[in-house]
């Protein structure tokens, strides 16, 4: 959960809930399809300060303002991604489906706190 919500991919959207009231605070629509895609077409989020990353069965990577839902950025990878990606110093680790690794730096401290794949206990 980020300050700003419950933060969620759901079929073909990522989505923040508002954990009181239960009641969707915003939502951006995933690029693709659900059936071609084996059923979900991103990641779980890697959260970090007031940002969700996921990638995509597309190839995407895309950062979310989890206070607005704005798009930060949104990467052409060209490789499709099944793991969400881990979130250190201000770069994305992102491994893809057929077995590559990338590094993105973003430049920006604040995506930082989501250090492994697949999270750990703490997450």
């Amino acid at each position: 959960m980020t300050p700003s919500g419950l933060v969620s991919v759901r079929g073909d959207c990522l989505s923040s809930l508002d954990p009181t009231t239960e009641r969707e605070r915003w939502s951006v629509r995933l690029p693709g399809d659900p059936a071609k895609a084996g059923g979900h077409l991103a990641t779980p989020p890697a959260c970090a300060g007031r940002f969700a990353v996921v990638a995509t069965f597309e190839g995407r990577l895309l950062g979310v303002d989890t206070t607005s839902g704005e798009t930060a950025f949104d990467i052409d990878l060209g490789e499709p991604v099944r793991f969400q990606p881990a979130l250190v110093g201000g770069r994305a680790y992102v491994g893809t489906a057929r077995g590559s690794v990338v590094c993105l730096d973003r430049g920006i401290a604040a995506r930082d706190g989501w250090r492994m794949w697949g999270a750990g206990a703490a997450h």
